[in-house]
This record gives structure tokens, sequence and C-alpha cells, in this order.
């Protein structure tokens, strides 16, 4: 560090002291403002006066730090903050200014006073106690957007935009730099806020690292948020940054940010593990692990319910309502949650569309009773609640309300217990709430939502919309669960062929959702330990009843479908070149036929080898812009065109290839034009190429996307 920084603020000493039978041990540590300086290697005088105080057993004790140094004018200045109750704090007068504050906020006239000149460094918990509404392990892209909005509007705290830069950690799990206008949300981890602290992946006074690394970027004006991160990391994961949109929209969703990548990044975790995933957020809870940012808030808020209800001394059950596509694991994510938070968890299941009368209904409750009286926590899954037109539904309210139910010997109390209500009609909650017919009011459907606490949307396997792509992302997960537990491995590459994993992933649709990819992988022929092969597939008419069986094989067979239409993209591709040369000779008459113009049986191998090439290497140009191919249907919309600028790219790399083919079989530039001596015109770079001659290799590209959707090959913009 320069000479022209200075260190000020609070300061103390911390005492380690143990009595071991007669001997008695004792070590001091420096804290706050002297313990920053000795990790920055800069002189630190402490105060004159500390108040130690001595803690027998191990225990450390940190001291007001009494008299603070004087602050003599530097270049800039790092000011460690532990608020008020510490003794108040000046602004320094002159330069600039690291104000470094973990427990409190500066106040309003400090901030003012080095307007335009100050890098806060804020704890986002004590931005939360001093009236900041920013919520807590829902989500990342939730706590970013409204930390934000919180900074820009709160009048609590909007004073601290004074500052020329503010950066606020999320704890040691994520970090948030607003600079020059714009906002960079960083993450350790991807998993919910507090992670870090509730394991020993901490270095000791993390904090205190992670003020020191800021101080060094900050002197030497780089700002590396992942840096922060990883000087509080004991064993440092390498953390991702996100660019924070000027207005964030209501759905952003931070995976989102990899528009291009997400097959890829789904094939990655499929094939190789959840590292493909990580830094992303995510939410795990035993064997449920979701991406999806409705998900993730969703099960955030369905945890925190499940916990507070559980430590509280309600008594009467507390109701939660699942909805979600058929076979989408409505049962199991809850489940996984409440098993993994509570001891004492016991399931039970009932199917409400097999109630004949209100007798069932009864019949459940006391199995309920049951197991409360046992001391167990029942969690309860009244599934398919409404089948039959609703009928049931009203004979829920009293359980619901009142906590008690009725069968023919009387009224008899329900107890404490967690009521889940898995739709089997509806497939989302909106879709629930939103009938407005008169048998939903007749059936007390208003006052069964009134009377719910949560409620949650799985998403399943299947795409939801064209706005949906995360769902490769949800079938990876479920594909490497299935295919762990199908195939005996827990971690390192999949033993299964590449072309199935592909097949699984871009599939147009599972027809019962995460049933019917566990219905694939159990009607495959797999042996024990054996690599899950093509071959090991189920017939076609197997196939059938779960997904599109023609659709899912042509995927498994992609390349070899694609090679067997390179003869028929080839000859398509001489038409099209054969159609341009005769509009060029109608406007220029004098134009010579050329040699290579001739119908394509009657075309040199050599010249029939160039169209081939051209058709393979086609693919190549449609990746390098984003698209993908397939030899089938997938759950994207296949494209019709391409915008001007991709067109001229890949017109430009044609052109490139081209070159290096003719350059290969020994051609070089020269004019006229001489096959005999291998002399051709267009051996020049695609810039100083007439119009005229670039529309020789636009017309093919154009031409291309419908080529291969004439031979059964779909062009769709890569996600």
């Amino acid at each position: 560090m320069s000479e022209q920084i200075t260190i000020t603020g609070h300061a103390w000493n911390r005492i380690f002291s143990v009595t071991d039978g007669s001997k008695y041990k004792e070590t001091r540590k420096s804290g706050g403002a002297a313990l920053l300086a000795s990790l920055l290697k800069l002189p630190y005088e402490m105060p004159r006066r500390p108040k130690a105080e001595r803690i027998l057993g191990g225990t450390s004790a940190w001291t007001d730090g009494g008299d603070r140094l004087p602050l003599a004018p530097a270049e800039r200045t790092v000011v460690w903050d532990q608020g008020e109750g510490f003794g108040a704090l000046a602004a320094p007068e002159s330069g600039q200014v690291l104000w470094i504050s973990g427990r409190s906020l500066p106040g309003r006239e400090i901030v003012g006073a080095m307007q335009g000149r100050c890098l806060l460094l804020l704890d986002a918990d004590a931005l939360r106690r001093n009236g900041a509404m920013v919520s807590k392990q829902v989500s990342w892209e939730r706590s970013a957007a409204e930390l934000l909005e919180q900074l820009r509007f709160n009048p609590a705290v909007n004073y601290l935009m004074q500052a020329r830069r503010l950066l606020v950690l999320f704890g040691e799990d994520g970090a948030l730099l607003l600079r020059d206008g714009e906002a960079t949300l960083c993450l350790a981890h991807g998993r919910e806020e507090g992670t870090l602290r509730k394991g020993k992946a901490l270095v000791q006074d993390a904090w205190a690292h992670m003020a020191a690394e800021t101080a060094r970027q900050w002197q030497a004006e780089i700002f590396d948020l992942a840096a922060v991160l990883k000087a509080a990391q004991a064993q440092p994961a390498e953390p991702k940054c996100y660019p924070v949109p000027a207005e964030i929209p209501g759905d952003w969703c931070l995976i989102e940010s990899e528009r291009g990548t997400l097959y890829k990044r789904a094939f990655d975790l499929a094939k190789n593990g959840y590292d493909a995933i990580e830094g992303f957020p995510q939410l795990t809870f035993g064997d449920l692990t979701t991406v999806d940012r409705k998900e993730i808030e969703a099960y955030q808020n369905i945890k925190n319910l499940i916990l507070e209800y559980a430590s509280g001394r309600e008594t009467k059950p507390i109701s939660i309502a699942v909805f979600g596509q058929p076979g989408s694991g409505k049962s199991f994510g809850v489940t996984e949650i409440a098993e993994n938070l509570l001891p004492n968890i016991k399931q039970l299941e009932f199917n409400v569309s097999q109630f004949v009368d209100e007798g069932d209904i009864a019949a459940a409750f006391h199995q309920v009773r049951d197991l409360i009286l046992g001391g167990m926590l029942p969690l309860v899954f009244f599934d398919e609640f409404d089948a039959q037109d609703l009928k049931w539904v009203k004979n829920f309210l009293m359980p619901m309300q009142e906590g008690t139910f009725k069968d023919g010997s009387g009224v008899h109390p329900v107890g404490k217990c967690i009521l889940v209500f898995a739709g089997g009609t509806s497939h989302s909650f909106k879709d629930f709430r939103g009938r407005a017919d008169d048998g939903f009011r007749k059936a007390k459907g208003p006052d069964f939502v009134s009377r719910l606490r949560g409620s949650i949307d799985i998403l399943g396997p299947n795409r939801l919309g064209d706005g949906d792509n995360t769902f490769l992302l949800r079938r990876a997960l479920l594909l490497r669960s299935l295919c762990e537990r199908r195939l005996g491995f827990k971690s390192g590459e999949a033993p299964v062929n590449e072309v199935i994993l592909r097949a699984m992933l871009l599939t147009p649709k599972y027809e019962h959702g995460a049933r019917s990819m566990k219905a694939v992988l159990d009607m495959s022929r797999i042996p024990r330990g054996a690599r899950f092969e093509p071959a090991m597939l189920p017939a076609g008419a197997q196939l059938e009843l779960h997904v599109d069986a023609e659709a899912f094989s042509r995927q498994v067979r992609r390349e070899s479908v694609l090679n067997q239409c390179i003869e028929a993209l080839a000859q398509n591709l001489h038409a099209v070149y054969l159609a341009a040369r005769e509009e060029e000779r109608g406007k220029n008459p004098a134009e010579k036929k050329r040699p290579n113009e001739i119908p394509w049986d009657e075309l040199t191998e050599e010249f029939k080898d160039s169209n081939r090439g051209q058709a393979r290497d086609m693919t190549c140009k449609l990746k390098a812009e984003g698209y993908d191919y397939d030899a089938a249907q997938t759950p994207f919309p296949a494209i019709q065109d391409c915008a001007q600028e991709e067109l001229d790219r890949m017109a430009e790399a044609e052109h490139i290839r081209w070159m290096k083919e003719k350059t290969e079989q020994g051609w070089t530039y020269g004019e006229p034009r001489d096959n005999a001596n291998k002399k051709h015109p267009l051996m020049k770079p695609y810039a100083q190429l007439s119009e005229a001659d670039k529309d020789l290799d636009r017309k093919p590209v154009r031409e291309m996307i419908s080529m291969l959707d004439a031979v059964g090959i779909g062009v769709y913009r890569r996600v």
C-alpha cells in the first residue's frame, strides 16, 4: 500500500485468556481499525486508554477504543466505524475516503460532507436495521432489486446514494456494487444468504479481510467483487458476477443472464454434475435442488412458514396449497423441505378423488390425530383436492379454520399439523383462484383460498411457454437425479451416452412430466454397472406412451440423420448457385458461363465435394451466430429467417471457407478466370468483393434455413 493512505476509526484489544489448572495464558489480538491496519501492513498506534475486560474460558472480549488517532490530511483515508456507541467519528475534510461500517450506518451529515469522494462499505443487515425493507433468504434477485429500490426511494437510507460509490455486502455470501450509476451483483456460491456462516468455510475476522481487500482495490481504482468475497473464505470458491439492469423487471432471473449458454450448461449438469450450476442462485433441501427463481422464492416462503409454525404455540393446522402439471413432483418438494427442517415430521397422503363420502374425510383426520398423539408433526397431503368439481372443498373449511372435524360421534380437535392440498385439475394457484364461475363460489372456493397460508407452483420438466428457458435446467436436474438412482453412481461423469442425454433434454414434451422421464429410464434395458447406450432404449411403442417417439428417435440419431441430408443439401446449394448465375447473366448478357454452371449429375467430384463441404459447414456458421439445429422437433420454435448482420457474417465465413478450400486445391487470385492455371478473380477478402459477388455467398446462406427445414432439420435460437 502507498504511504499516502491513513487508517483511523474505532479500534480495540481482544483478550483471549485460558486457565488450565494452575496455568494462566493470555493472548491479545487487535480489532477494528488496528486489525485492518495489520492486514494492510500499515502502521497503527493503539489508543492510549483501551478498556479491556478479561474473560476466562477462551472467550474474547472487545472493548471501546477510547481515544482515536487525529485525522491528519491524507490523499486517502480509511475509516473503521463501529457506530455511535463507540464514540462519534468525524468525516475527513479532504481526500478520498473509504468508510467501513458493518454494524451501523454513517450519519446523514457525515455522508453529505464526503459527497462525491467516498466509497461506503456497508453490511446489508445494517441497512435492514435502519429501515431498509430488503428481504433475506428469499431469492438473490429479490434482495438485489429491493436493495436498489430502497437506496433510491426510502428516505431512511437514500442519503447514502450521495457517496461516489457504494458497496453492500450480504454477509460473506454476496455483494452489490453501485458505481457510476451501474450496479453489479456478485454471489460467492448462489445458495441463500447466511450459508457460509453456518459452516466452517470462513477465515477468522472475515469482515476485516473483506474490508482489507476492498481497501486494496479502492486505492488501485480496481473493483473485483469476486476477490472481495474470496477474501473471507477459508477455501475460496470462484464467485460469479452479474450485471443488474437499470430497470429491473419483475421476473428478472439471474440465470437468464447467460442466454445462449443455458443448453450447454444444462447438458454439462446432466453429464458431469452439480458443479455446472455453481455460482447460480439455487436452493437445495435433501434431494431437492432448484435454480428457477419462482420455485426458489416459493420454497423459501414455505420453509419460513413451516419453521415459524413448528416453533410457535399454535395448535390448529396450517394450510398450504401446491399446484403443478401431473407428474411435476408436487409432494416431493414440500416433503424434502419439511423432513430436512424438522426431526419429527411424519407424512400421510390421501387421494381426495377416491373419497366416497364424508366418512372418508373423518377417517383421514383420525389418522392425523393418532400421529399427533404419538408426538409426531403430521405432514398431510390431500392429493387432487379439487377433483369432482370441488366436491370436497367445503369439508376442509372447518379443519383449516377451527382446527376441528366432525364424524358420527361429534366434533373432534385436529391438533398441530401441516395440511398440504395438491391440485389435480388446476395446474397453478392462479388458475385455481381465477375461477369466477358460480360453481367455484358455491363450492366455497373463495373461502378455501382465504384459509391458505402459503402456496407453491411446481414447474416440472416441460416448457411452460416461449419465455420459459430455465426448463432445460429443471430437466437436467431431474435427469441427473434419476440417472444417479437408476445407474447407481453419485458423482463424476454420468455413464450415459451423450446422444441419450441430448434427446432427453430436447424432446418436445414429457406426457406425464417427471413420471415420464423416470419411465424412459425404467423401461430401458440397462445391465447392472453398464453404460447407458442407445441400443438399450425401449421400443418405439413403449416410448410413445411418454414422449413423441419419432422426435426422440431422430434426436438420438441426429448426426446420422444430418449426414443423410448432406447430399440433398449439396444439390440444393448447387441449384441456388445456378439460379443466381442465371439471374446475373440476365442483367449482364455478356457474362460467360462458368465451368460449374452445369447440372449436378454432370459436375466433377471436385465441384460436388465443394458443395458438400459448404453444406456441412453451414451448421457451424449457424452455431457461431447463436443458432442450433436438430434432426427433429424440439420445445423451441424453428426460425424462418435471420438478421441481416448475421447473414453478412455467415456469408463472409462461407467466403473464407471457400477460399481455404480453393487454396488447398492450388487456386490463386487472378483476372480473368483461368481454369487451366487455377486463377480465380474472387480469391480475395470478402470486403473487397462487389455486392453482386457478395450475394453469391449471401444467397445460399439465406436459403439454407429453408433447405434444412425441407429435409427435416429444424433451426432455432440457442438458449
